[in-house]
């Protein structure tokens, strides 16, 4: 009879220790549950739209709100196949929108898609852009470049001094008084102004206001002339991208 009651007592530890188990399980169960209910979001954003109200009853796995991260941004574009080799990241990439015509942005190439489009023969290309003051907004519209190498010293003009016709780019320069039509040719174009590959030595005025009043030899007046001097700086080649 000891025998006996000493395996009921067995038995019936073990049915509440499993009891005890199940019970904690479902304690720990309830504890996610009340976490759940909990909205935390994975990164730091802002919330562009809500998907639920306050107060309603939904289910699990509902999406309640669009969360987008605005610091750093992602620009995405499509490159050609023939720049395969020449796009690797890290490599310098400025940009403009049109809320800020005026103003250019620049980022760095996080990604180069190792993967051509059968349909376009482009590849991706991503960039990620600072953006601390939160000025660019995602799902802007971007044009810009995407610098590949910089060449130093480069003879430029300002782009009001360079007139194109017919695919002829020509600038006016002004010798003693007197202006003579220059056929040049042209290179990287970076703010205002034009690179000037063939043409020019560098040392030149150019005349650069109401060119198409202008013709050879005739005669002009030099009102600042910071704003005619040829200018020396960088020229910026890479592959322009919208």
């Amino acid at each position: 009879m000891a025998e006996a009651e000493y395996q009921a007592a067995v038995e019936t530890v073990r049915s509440l220790r499993a009891s005890l188990e199940d019970r904690r399980a479902a304690y720990e169960l309830a504890q996610k549950k009340l976490s759940d209910a909990v909205i935390r979001a994975p990164v730091a954003g802002a919330v562009s739209e809500r998907l639920v109200q306050p107060g309603e009853f939904i289910k699990e796995d509902t999406p309640v709100i669009t969360l987008v991260q605005v610091d750093p941004l992602k620009l995405s574009t499509a490159a050609q196949e023939k720049y395969a080799g020449a796009l690797k990241p890290g490599m310098p990439v400025q940009f403009s929108v049109e809320s800020y015509p005026n103003e250019i942005f620049r980022g760095r190439i996080a990604f180069v898609s190792p993967v051509v489009d059968q349909a376009t023969r482009t590849f991706v290309v991503e960039a990620q852009l600072p953006n601390a003051d939160r000025r660019l907004k995602p799902g802007f519209f971007a044009k810009g470049a995407i610098i590949t190498h910089t060449d130093d010293n480069v003879i430029a003009a300002p782009e009001d001094a360079v007139s194109t016709l017919a695919g002829v780019s020509t600038v006016f320069v002004i010798e003693e008084g007197k202006v003579r039509p220059q056929a040049v040719t042209l290179g990287a174009h970076e703010g205002t102004l034009i690179e000037i590959r063939e043409g020019l030595k560098g040392d030149e005025a150019l005349a650069s206001s109401n060119l198409s009043q202008l013709a050879a030899g005739v005669t002009v007046t030099v009102h600042d002339a910071s704003q005619t001097a040829q200018a020396h700086g960088r020229a910026e080649r890479g592959l322009s991208t919208r």
